[in-house]
């Protein structure tokens, strides 16, 4: 299993510390999110069905649920996917497979199948207003002279 360094933050649950990448055992189409603060590089990305993700992404771990050993790493890559969908990189269409993606993390991880059924349950349920896209802020720019 890949290994995943994070640490806990306040607003955001959870930071990567290290480039965290793993193969996916959905499939998805390649796709890069790009957020120009502080850099350039890409926060996620997708080639050849193996997902990359930067070091300092943020995530807020299990909506609802209980943050665990087992949770952790299936939490990320589908907050990260989910982001994917909200942001207009990748179809809505792929929800289904993010929410697979995260059983089947969670189940390598050593969750026990029960728990894996009804936390995949919750995100089928509920998951649908996490991959609406959010209102786009203006971006405010000061000048100084």
């Amino acid at each position: 299993m890949t290994v995943l360094k994070y640490r806990e933050l306040k607003h955001y649950k959870f930071q990567v510390m290290e480039f965290f990448e793993m193969e996916l055992n959905q499939k998805f189409p390649d796709v890069t999110l790009i957020h120009n603060i502080p850099s350039e590089l890409p926060f996620v990305r997708i080639e050849n069905n193996v997902i990359k993700i930067r070091k300092w992404y943020a995530w807020d771990g299990a909506s609802g649920a209980i943050n665990t050993a087992t949770f952790i790493r299936g939490s990320l890559v589908h907050d990260a996917l989910y982001q994917l969908i909200r942001e207009g990189c990748l179809d809505p269409k792929y929800r289904f497979e993010a929410d697979n993606e995260m059983r089947s993390i969670n189940i390598a991880s050593g969750m026990s199948g029960l728990r894996a059924w009804y936390t995949y349950q919750a995100v089928r349920l509920f998951g649908g207003n996490a991959i609406k896209p959010e209102k786009k802020l203006r971006d405010l720019v000061i000048e100084l002279e």
